[in-house]
């Protein structure tokens, strides 16, 4: 906990629910450190609110790998499926939860979607009191709440995430689309109104010295020592 202040799950119930623009802001962080890791042929497979951190700038931290791992190729290169069950099951995607091989950079994709929709809406997408029930409605069209209002291109990037591993948006891909490009550090602008916390910040600045942070943070983590097998 000494990388952050809360973690995001905390400042969610403080708040009710996080303002689009704050969102997304955290949003681009987190995939930003999530291409960082994929780029290094790592997944995370536990990415949850409360493994998300954010410092005393407000700034959003990837935390806790203990299911991190290496992803295998074969000798063509191609990816080696993962058979393996982890994570939470609120925010596992519907192939881990099939019990089904998968391929093991998709179902991050998921979380980081259960994650965003968390963030605005203040509840989980699905009800993960029952296993049943939990595999039927992660198959089924994601249903969004009436309140708060959230813009329809955020719920689109939200069902091109939470959608089955076959239609799945890559992850790589996301940095295509139009409202995650709004949040882009050099089209950032001010804060949600009312906000103190945001006001008038340098985003370009506060983005670098994210990214710098999380390399920093993953320089720590002996790569050697994370299990080779899905």
């Amino acid at each position: 906990m000494e990388l952050g202040k809360n973690d995001l799950l905390e400042e969610i119930r403080e708040r009710k629910n996080v303002q689009e623009n704050k969102a997304g802001v955290w949003f681009y962080q987190l995939h930003g450190g999530m291409m960082y890791m994929h780029s290094k042929g790592i997944v995370h497979r536990d990415l949850k609110c409360e493994n998300l951190l954010l410092d005393e700038g407000q700034n959003l931290k990837i935390t806790d790998f203990g299911f991190a791992r290496k992803v295998i190729k074969n000798k063509l290169g191609e990816i080696k499926f993962s058979e393996t069950y982890c994570g939470s099951y609120a925010y596992a995607a519907p192939e881990i939860l099939k019990g089904v091989p998968y391929d093991p950079y998709t179902p991050d994709v998921w979380s980081i979607g259960v994650i965003l929709f968390t963030m605005l809406y203040g509840r989980l997408p699905f009800d993960d009191s029952n296993h049943k029930k939990l595999l039927k409605q992660v198959q089924s069209r994601i249903v969004f709440p009436a309140k708060p209002e959230v813009s329809e291109e955020c719920r689109i990037l939200i069902l091109k995430m939470l959608n089955k591993a076959s239609e799945r948006v890559p992850l790589a891909n996301i940095r295509y689309d139009p409202w995650y490009k709004k949040y882009l550090p050099s089209s950032l602008d001010v804060s949600e109104p009312g906000s103190t916390d945001f006001k008038k910040v340098n985003f370009r600045k506060m983005w670098q010295k994210s990214r710098k942070m999380f390399v920093n943070q993953m320089k720590k983590v002996d790569v050697k020592n994370i299990a080779l097998k899905l």
